[in-house]
């Protein structure tokens, strides 16, 4: 995906939630031409989204995310298949946008949200939107509860941006390129010796670098990023758990299974019956 430098940030107000959902495309599939008065927010899950957005062409894969501003037009580029991703419609006052990145600041309420991110892990921010799905079939009165949920989704957006890039002011140019790698490559038969030999740099310098810098090992960085690769399997797929484990770079099951119930405080198979819920649309 070509990043933009273009921010929306600013003190947010009358934030309110409109909509949400989580689409999975049957075949071959191509956006239908919209004019859209909110803000909508599309995170992948799997597959490749092609926009054209007032005339530039967009393209999205698994892990990106794409903040659309209201008053835009936008239409489907070419068509695509095996597509999932989740969408959330929202209205917000306050945010203006500006186009050569944000200040990287820290302000208590204050948020920077970036237009596109194909860098930042959206772990949490997963994790709420599936939530999302779930409450929006309950016969609330109003929609308060989901705009404090999109509200806290926002803000660990703006968060872990504004966290991101002073990182990258302060941190050796290794540790992101290393994970970029990872993000890249995790469903391979990858470790700390491997990673170190695509590098050119000795296991043990590239490990403590790593911890030094991001006050986490290697190998745990590499276990999370399958994990939530793993965990985005369970809830959008019926495939089996052995599959799913290899698939995402275990070749144990039953060590997957093992680490995952440490991760999440169920199994793999317990977390797919409580959670798998969602509305395909």
């Amino acid at each position: 995906m070509k990043q933009t430098n273009r921010v929306f940030q600013g003190w947010p107000e009358n934030l309110i939630f409109h909509w949400c959902g989580y689409f999975e495309s049957q075949g071959y599939w191509k956006h239908e031409e919209r004019y859209s008065q909110d803000f909508e927010l599309i995170v992948m899950v799997e597959g490749q989204l092609s926009l054209v957005i007032e005339g530039e062409n967009i393209e999205l894969s698994a892990d990106d995310f794409l903040l659309i501003p209201p008053d835009t037009a936008f239409v489907g580029g070419r068509e695509t298949h095996n597509l999932k991703f989740y969408w959330l419609h929202f209205g917000c006052d306050g945010l203006a946008v500006v186009s050569n990145g944000g200040n990287y600041e820290r302000q208590s309420g204050y948020w920077q949200l970036p237009e596109t991110s194909e860098t930042l892990l959206l772990d949490h921010e997963l994790v709420l939107l599936q939530q999302m799905q779930v409450l929006k079939k309950h016969d609330f009165p109003d929609h308060t509860l989901l705009s404090l949920y999109t509200r806290t989704l926002l803000q660990g957006l703006s968060d872990k941006y504004v966290k991101y890039h002073q990182n990258i002011n302060t941190s050796h140019f290794l540790v992101d390129y290393i994970k970029g790698f990872i993000k890249w490559n995790y469903r391979n038969d990858l470790n700390v010796g491997s990673i170190s030999d695509y590098f050119g740099y000795s296991p043990g310098y590239l490990s403590n670098l790593f911890s030094k810098e991001s006050g986490i090992t290697i190998t745990e960085y590499l276990k999370r990023i399958r994990l939530e690769s793993a965990r985005q399997d369970l809830l959008t797929t019926n495939r089996l758990l052995r599959e799913i484990a290899y698939d995402n770079g275990f070749t144990d099951e039953k060590y997957f299974s093992r680490v995952f119930s440490k991760q999440y405080r169920l199994s793999p198979r317990e977390y797919r019956n409580k959670y798998w819920i969602l509305d395909k649309m």
